[in-house]
C-alpha cells in the first residue's frame, strides 16, 4: 500500500521480524531508517531475538537450499561429527566418487588394463595385486566388437581364475559403430549439452545400480577441441563428473596422449585441462619408449588424495597383464596389510645379481664412457631377465648394491696378455634374504 516500515505498527513489526532482520543484512542503511523511527525500541528488540534464536538453533548440514541457490556449510557444525574415511576403487590409485582418467598409447594395452580391473572389481578381486573395492562395474567399450570383448573376457577369467558365473556384477556394451557423443559444445550459451547418449547411459547406470563406469574412449565420447580449456574443463564436469555425482560412485575414462605428451612422458593430451579437471590420472606406458615387449609401466601421474609418482611393472602374459613388481609413493595405513607385490628396487636388484652370475667372466665397467658399461652389457646379453627393468634403474641397482656391498668389482682373470680383466661378482652372504629372486619376477 506504499507504506514503509517506518510506519509499521508494534503489531507489523512483530509480524514481519524475518523481512527485517533480512534488511538490516542486506541494506543497512535503510534499517538504520527504521531505528530513528518511534518504533526503534521495538524493531531493535525483534532484531535480537530473532538472531539470538538463530544463533541457539541446532546447527545443520542436510538443509535443502531452495532451487537455484547456493549451499553453505558452517563448519562450526562439524564440531564433534565422525570424519568419513575417503573411499578408493584401487587404494592409493584410484579415487572413489571422482573421475579417473587413464592414458595409454594406441596398442600398449588400456582397454585390457581395465577391463581387468572391471572383472576384479567384479568378482571382489585384487587388480595388480592392489587392494580393489568389490563394485557393480558397467564398461562403455567404443572400439571393440562383442566378439574381440569375449575373447578378451576368457583370458582375463582364466589369469583371475574366475569363471563366468561370478560375471554378475559387470556389465559391457560394445559400442563399436555407434554414435558415442555424449556433449555438444553449445557455443551461444558456452556450456556443454547432454546427449541422449549421455542420458540413456546415466539412466541404465542408475536402474542397474553401477558403483562405477568406465568409458572408452575419449575421442569417441568428447566431439569439442582438444585444446580448448573452456570446453574440455565443461566436457569433463558436466559429462563425466555428472555422471558420477549421479550414480553416486565413480567414472574412468580412457584416453591417447598426444605426441608432446609421449615424447616427454607426462602422457597428457590437448590441453592441460584434461589433467587439471580431475583427480586421478594414470598413464600406461612402454619402459624406456621402447614400443615393443611384454613389459608395460603404469604410473600415478596425478593424484589430488595422495602423491604422485607410483608405479608399477606389469608384463602381459595369455592375453591379461600379470604384476611384477612395484614401487610405492604413498605411506600405508597404520594396520594396512603389507603389499603382496615384490618392491621395485629388490626386484631390479635381484635380476641384476641374478644377470651378473649368468655373465660370470664377462668384462663389466662402471664407467658409463666404457664399451663394457655394466647395465648396457648386462642389458644386451641378459634381456629376458632385465626386459622389465630400463637402464636408469639397472644402473641404480648396480650402485646401490656395490654402496651395500652386495656386489664387488674385481679382478676376474687375465687376457691372453696377462693383462688384468675386471667386472662384478656377487657377495653371497651379503645378499639380503628378503629379496626376490628372479624366478619370482616373473611368474
Amino acid at each position: 500500500d506504499g507504506e514503509g516500515p517506518e510506519t509499521w505498527s508494534h503489531q507489523k513489526l512483530a509480524d514481519n521480524a524475518d523481512t527485517l532482520v533480512a534488511l538490516r543484512a542486506v541494506d543497512p542503511d535503510a534499517f538504520a531508517r527504521i531505528e530513528f523511527a518511534t518504533e526503534l525500541g521495538v524493531v531493535q528488540q525483534i532484531a535480537n531475538e530473532r538472531q539470538a534464536a538463530v544463533a541457539s538453533a541446532p546447527k545443520r548440514l542436510d538443509v535443502v537450499a531452495p532451487a537455484g541457490s547456493i549451499s553453505w556449510i558452517n563448519p562450526t557444525a562439524w564440531a564433534g561429527k565422525a570424519i568419513k574415511e575417503r573411499e578408493w576403487e584401487v587404494e592409493g590409485w584410484i579415487p572413489r566418487n571422482e573421475t579417473t582418467l587413464l592414458y595409454g598409447d594406441g596398442g600398449v594395452g588400456k582397454t585390457l588394463l581395465i577391463h581387468q580391473y572391471a572383472t576384479a572389481a567384479a568378482t571382489g578381486k585384487q587388480w595388480l595385486g592392489q587392494e580393489t573395492r568389490p563394485a557393480r562395474v558397467m564398461a562403455f567399450f567404443c572400439e571393440d566388437s562383442e566378439d574381440e570383448l569375449h575373447r578378451r573376457q576368457a583370458d582375463i577369467n582364466g589369469m583371475l581364475h574366475v569363471n563366468y558365473p561370478d560375471l554378475g556384477n559387470l556389465r559391457i556394451s560394445s559400442r563399436k559403430h555407434e554414435d558415442n557423443a555424449l556433449g555438444v559444445w553449445d557455443r551461444a550459451t558456452g556450456t556443454t549439452k547432454l546427449t541422449p547418449a549421455w542420458h540413456r547411459l546415466r539412466d541404465d547406470a542408475v536402474a542397474w545400480g553401477a558403483d562405477v563406469l568406465i568409458i572408452d574412449t575419449l575421442s569417441d565420447v568428447y566431439v569439442g577441441e582438444e585444446i580448448a580449456r573452456a570446453q574440455v574443463n565443461s566436457f569433463v564436469k558436466t559429462c563425466l563428473g555428472r555422471l558420477a555425482s549421479e550414480i553416486g560412485g565413480s567414472v574412468i575414462a580412457l584416453g591417447h596422449p598426444s605426441v608432446s605428451g609421449k615424447t616427454s612422458g607426462s602422457g597428457t593430451s590437448g590441453s592441460t585441462q584434461w589433467s587439471n579437471a580431475v583427480r586421478s590420472r594414470l598413464y600406461l606406458r612402454y619402459p624406456d619408449k621402447a614400443e615393443r615387449g611384454t613389459i608395460r609401466e603404469l604410473e600415478t601421474m596425478k593424484l589430488n588424495y595422495g602423491p604422485k609418482g607410483s608405479v608399477l611393472k606389469i608384463k602381459w602374459s595369455r592375453g591379461a597383464f600379470n604384476v611384477v613388481a612395484g614401487m610405492s609413493t604413498a605411506d600405508r595405513p597404520a594396520g594396512f596389510p603389507a603389499s603382496a607385490v615384490p618392491d621395485l628396487a629388490d626386484a631390479v636388484e635381484a635380476a641384476v645379481a641374478a644377470a651378473i652370475n649368468e655373465n660370470a667372466g664377462v668384462v663389466l665397467s662402471p664407467a658409463p664412457k666404457s664399451q663394457h658399461y655394466a647395465p648396457k652389457v648386462l642389458k644386451r646379453r641378459s634381456p629376458d631377465m632385465l626386459q622389465a627393468f630400463g637402464i636408469s634403474e639397472v644402473e641404480a641397482a648396480i650402485h646401490r648394491m656395490d654402496r651395500k656391498g652386495t656386489i664387488r668389482h674385481e679382478e676376474i682373470g687375465r687376457d691372453s696378455s696377462r693383462r688384468p680383466i675386471k667386472g662384478y661378482v656377487i657377495v653371497p652372504d651379503k645378499m639380503s634374504e628378503t629379496a626376490p629372486s628372479s624366478s619370482t619376477v616373473f611368474d
